[in-house]
């Protein structure tokens, strides 16, 4: 993309016979003026990158966003056009600009269905493409979402699909891939793995979207055959169900389907997956960009296996559990065999279980108090000592009606806590709680540090004595611990 942004030429008009309210010549002055200073303040900070001009870029744009989703009678048709020029650009803004454009594109698709055969084929696909695209990036941002835009741009995806639109236009390729890279973050555990490990994840997604074949099927609407032993099928009346793999397909769905043939991804995913082992066995210097790549590929054939992990799941009546979100709190009472100090005490319903994680709801829609993938301690109400007592946050949902739901991954190692101080200065010292899995030997360590960087040095306190430590390779990270290797060092 280049460094630079025009504002609609000629200048932007409102077709004022639409308008029935206000002064149109008025309105169309304002929100006239309005654009002009937004797109200049960011063709200024395009231009030059200088943060000052970057911060009063971002406060025109979101002026101008409000003043739009203000006139709500305006013609569906504009919004579009205004829309749609302004988010290439916007797309190398941060992402609460990005937010901020998903919030003005929500009120278009409340509206689109009525009207959505009377645009252009073009001017539709290419907003869905950019709501989807702005999906995903405030998604990898780790921004609350309100679902219900993705859920209703998915639908509005499928129409377009059925519509007269060239299966071969650029902005339907766009779409198609668009729709590919939501639906793999989705399949995939992307936020189980550490920042570096994502950003190849996300390579991968954009490569693997750009080779799948998609296809989208009505309720009901028989299916072709279509070639291939592996599928990835996304259901769109169940939007908080991942994509499931499978073998075979039926005759026929009796709902709105995505269907992705796999099997050339899988194959291609293999291939990548050997060339890095490969790398990896014959080279002496630092290696982590392969490990990561490596990393990447093996979460891609994990997520893409056709085992189901609904089979194994159990319902549990009853049982219900405390989450303490802040990480070395609950490794503290983990250490003190003591319950963690719940602030909020809001208890959890498990609405189905099994050996990796579990699913479970409660009534407040704002119980949720840590960014997904956070270490969190669960205190559970039976009592029971062979549960796990970590576990991460994968994913969690606010419903309309009120109420939450969450997924929780086990973290299923058994742990022993332990506390260690920084080394250094002793007026500087901090004592800090920390995990070390017991199977593995004292090699790892959890510590509730998000930035904690390999070649730090700490001391354990063991049994009365200190074992000086220091960190080695970073396994994984979270917004609020780092799983690490640790190595027994000499301190002073």
């Amino acid at each position: 993309m280049s460094n630079s942004f025009t504002p609609t030429q000629p200048p932007l008009q409102l077709p004022s016979d639409i308008l029935e309210f206000g002064d149109d010549k008025q309105l169309n002055a304002s929100l006239v003026q309005q654009f002009d200073a937004a797109t200049t303040h960011l063709n200024t900070w395009l231009s030059r990158q200088a943060a000052a001009e970057k911060g009063e870029a971002c406060r025109q744009i979101k002026g101008f966003l409000v003043s739009l989703n203000v006139y709500s009678r305006l013609p569906l048709g504009f919004r579009l056009q205004v829309l749609n020029e302004l988010a290439p650009a916007c797309k190398t803004c941060d992402a609460d600009i990005i937010l901020a454009m998903l919030t003005s594109y929500q009120q278009v698709l409340v509206y689109l269905p009525g009207d959505q055969a009377r645009y252009r084929p073009p001017i539709v696909t290419d907003a869905l493409n950019l709501v989807i695209s702005f999906y995903c990036h405030c998604l990898l941002a780790h921004k609350m979402l309100d679902t219900r835009v993705i859920d209703r741009a998915m639908h509005l995806a499928c129409s377009e699909f059925h519509s007269e639109a060239n299966q071969e236009d650029a902005s339907m390729i766009e779409l198609k891939q668009a729709i590919s890279r939501h639906e793999f973050i989705r399949k995939l555990d992307f936020f189980g793995q550490p920042r570096e490990v994502q950003e190849h994840i996300w390579l991968d997604v954009n490569r693997l979207a750009e080779m799948v074949d998609l296809h989208c099927f009505g309720a009901g609407q028989p299916l072709p055959q279509i070639e291939g032993n592996a599928f990835l099928v996304s259901r769109l009346h169940t939007p908080s169900i991942r994509p499931l793999t499978v073998s075979n397909l039926p005759k026929s769905y009796p709902h709105k389907t995505w269907i992705f043939p796999v099997q050339p991804l899988i194959n291609s995913i293999h291939q990548t997956r050997r060339q890095h082992k490969a790398l990896l066995e014959g080279l002496d210097a630092d290696s982590s960009e392969h490990k990561h790549a490596l990393a990447s590929a093996e979460c891609f054939l994990e997520a893409l296996s056709q085992s189901d992990r609904q089979q194994n799941r159990q319902v549990m009546a009853g049982l219900q559990l405390a989450l303490e979100w802040r990480a070395a709190e609950a490794i503290s009472a983990c250490l003190e065999n003591r319950p963690a100090k719940n602030r909020d005490r809001v208890l959890w319903t498990v609405s189905d279980i099994h050996e990796h994680g579990a699913g479970m709801e409660c009534e407040s829609s704002d119980a949720v108090k840590a960014e997904v993938n956070s270490l969190v301690g669960i205190r559970w109400s039976d009592n029971a000592e062979n549960r796990p007592r970590f576990g991460f946050l994968r994913w969690y949902q606010s419903r309309e009606r009120g109420g939450c739901r969450l997924g929780i991954k086990f973290f299923g190692r058994e742990v022993e806590a332990k506390q260690c101080v920084t080394t250094g200065n002793n007026s500087m010292r901090r004592v800090i709680p920390i995990l070390i899995p017991t199977q593995e030997m004292g090699k790892a360590a959890i510590f509730p540090l998000p930035n904690l960087e390999s070649g730090t040095t700490f001391e354990i306190l063991d049994h009365g004595e200190r074992r000086g430590i220091c960190i080695g390779d970073i396994l994984a990270s979270g917004p609020n611990y780092v799983l690490c290797l640790i190595e027994s060092v000499e301190t002073h």
